[in-house]
């Protein structure tokens, strides 16, 4: 990979309060591109080649406000990282619709409005847009039907897009998350401590991940699947590893009765 390429990036990442969203914003400032992290507090340490904008992705006037005071600053993003989303356990024992609509409007209807809105921008030149995806599209948790039904909804419209964009300068990726950090498909907050701790066993931190989503970013693939099952070897090989002293200290967790 050419690291020269970034020093002419400009990129706009969503959601960069934490997780993906943190490290990926690190780890394109160290490549030397020009970062511009959104999220809904507007707080992020102060850095070279650093701009925090404050908005709720939700929010439609205050998406429009953004890319108003991108134009005025003459500032294009050439890569948008549209990462902001929420999980929510709204189909437990009643169907929480308030939860189940806010994950719809911030994992699904944001980011189709951030897209909207950059292809709208007056400027020449490619244009990439990635959407974070999940593996509830393969296995989905019914008890999380609006996260199920948002990442399905915004894989599906990524293919639309990257069909329809396909010769015009504009490319959609969409990048399939897997168990990073402690966060993994089925195990939410409820998670027997047994749950939790075989969790937190095979997830990746999202520094290490980081490095690899950046190269099929600046790749020619169009789907980056990092799932549990593309790096079985290397989780098994964690899990091992921390469950063997467990075992013989006797202090492996137990299932919840």
């Amino acid at each position: 990979m050419n690291e020269n390429r970034f020093l002419h990036r400009l990129v706009l990442i969503t959601g960069t309060t934490s997780g993906i969203g943190a490290a990926l914003t690190d780890l394109y400032l160290k490549k030397g591109a020009r970062v511009i992290a959104v999220n809904r507090a507007g707080a992020v340490p102060a850095k070279q080649n650093l701009v925090a904008y404050q908005a709720d992705v939700r929010e439609g006037e205050q998406v429009h406000d953004l890319f108003d005071w991108l134009s005025k600053k003459a500032l294009y993003p050439d890569l948008f990282i549209l990462n902001a989303g929420i999980h929510r356990v709204d189909n437990g024992e009643i169907f929480a619709y308030r939860d189940f609509e806010d994950v719809m409007d911030t994992n699904l209807n944001a980011v189709l409005r951030f897209v909207a809105e950059g292809l709208a921008l007056k400027r020449e030149g490619r244009r990439t847009f990635v959407a974070v995806s999940s593996t509830s599209n393969i296995l989905p948790n019914p008890h999380c039907l609006g996260y199920y039904i948002s990442k399905l909804g915004l894989t599906k419209s990524f293919e639309v897009f990257r069909e329809k964009h396909r010769s015009n300068g504009f490319e959609f990726k969409t990048l399939i998350l897997g168990p990073i950090r402690t966060k993994m498909l089925g195990v939410g907050p409820m998670a027997s401590p047994l749950q939790t701790f075989v969790r937190d066993a095979i997830s990746v931190p999202a520094e290490e991940a980081a490095g690899a989503i950046v190269r099929f970013i600046e790749s020619n693939k169009p789907v980056f699947n990092y799932t549990f099952k593309s790096h079985a070897v290397f989780h098994l090989a964690r899990l091992v590893k921390t469950l063997i002293p467990k075992i013989y200290t006797g202090s492996l967790p137990t299932a919840r009765k």
